[in-house]
């Protein structure tokens, strides 16, 4: 059917396409800042004190380390985001859908388009 036919639900044209920043999904343990901050920690805490102080200060130091390099990573994670795509398309009958995509769309503003199961495909 062709998609300059008012009558074709499924048809429509391409309004607008447009990138978005999106944080990164974070499922890290964040591991690595809790290893690297308990060792930064634990030979900063063994610089002070004797004896068994000296001992608590190294744990105390490792485990305030650990806590405080795990966050600054995930302080990190949280700032880093990756490009979306968003496309509008105004479909024949007047109503507008949007689709969205990690990787970039095929077609530009002003081109004809068809949604079939959710996917956009050439008019």
């Amino acid at each position: 059917m062709c998609i300059r036919d008012r009558a074709c639900r499924t048809c429509g044209v391409v309004e607008t396409i447009r990138q978005v920043q999106v944080p990164v999904k974070d499922n890290s343990d964040h591991l690595v800042g809790t290893i690297a901050g308990g060792a930064v920690g634990g030979v900063v805490g063994n610089q002070f004190g004797g004896g068994n102080g000296k001992t608590a200060l190294t744990v105390l130091g490792a485990v305030g380390g650990a806590l405080a390099g795990r966050e600054v990573e995930r302080n990190i994670r949280q700032q880093q985001t990756v490009t979306h795509y968003e496309l509008t398309v105004r479909m024949n009958d007047g109503s507008a859908r949007q689709f969205r995509s990690a990787q970039p769309f095929a077609f530009a503003s002003g081109d004809h388009v068809r949604v079939e199961n959710n996917q956009l495909l050439p008019g």
